[in-house]
């Protein structure tokens, strides 16, 4: 690693080969699938590749290589239960105006929120529901936040109309 931070590209490239080969077992026995593997490799490889000049020389390399492996591997996990939770609440919601029991008011909200685009819907959820920032819903959304923004205004807009009289 001291190398590769001086710059030398020969060794570096060796590095990230071996690296991966490391990586790509610890995530393997942590995850559910090859491409969830292959996706914390590549943005661990990312990470290590933006943060290499934060490396101590004086240090051993694993404990540094595998905090920033955790760290990938702990915002994956937590990326995966916000989306679970969402695709619940997302089902719970779609389900109100499906059952013949239901109120007139569950009925009203099932429907507006059927009315809603799938990125609508999902900018609802998030913030609505989840609780999640604007910031955060972007980040999950792999949108901008300005994009965001305008997808959950247009769904606040779509329940205001359904249930102004």
């Amino acid at each position: 690693m001291r190398e590769s931070v001086r710059g030398n590209q020969v060794v570096y490239e060796k590095l990230l080969k071996e690296l991966q080969q490391v990586l790509w077992k610890f995530f393997r026995s942590r995850t559910s699938s090859e491409q969830d593997t292959e996706d914390l490799c590549q943005s661990t490889l990312l990470k290590i590749h933006l943060a290499r000049a934060t490396y101590d020389p004086s240090l051993p390399l694993e404990p540094w290589l595998f905090q920033i492996a955790r760290n990938q591997l702990y915002d994956h996990q937590k990326s995966l239960k916000r989306k679970n939770r969402m695709e619940t609440r997302s089902e719970d919601l779609e389900s109100l105006g499906s059952s013949e029991e239901t109120v007139s008011e569950e009925l009203s909200i099932g429907q507006a929120f059927k009315a809603l685009t799938k990125d609508q819907q999902e900018a609802f959820v998030m913030v609505k529901v989840l609780g999640l920032s604007v910031e955060e819903g972007a980040a999950e959304a792999h949108v901008s936040v300005g994009a965001f923004k305008v997808r959950a205004h247009r769904a606040y807009t779509t329940f205001k109309k359904a249930f102004r009289p």
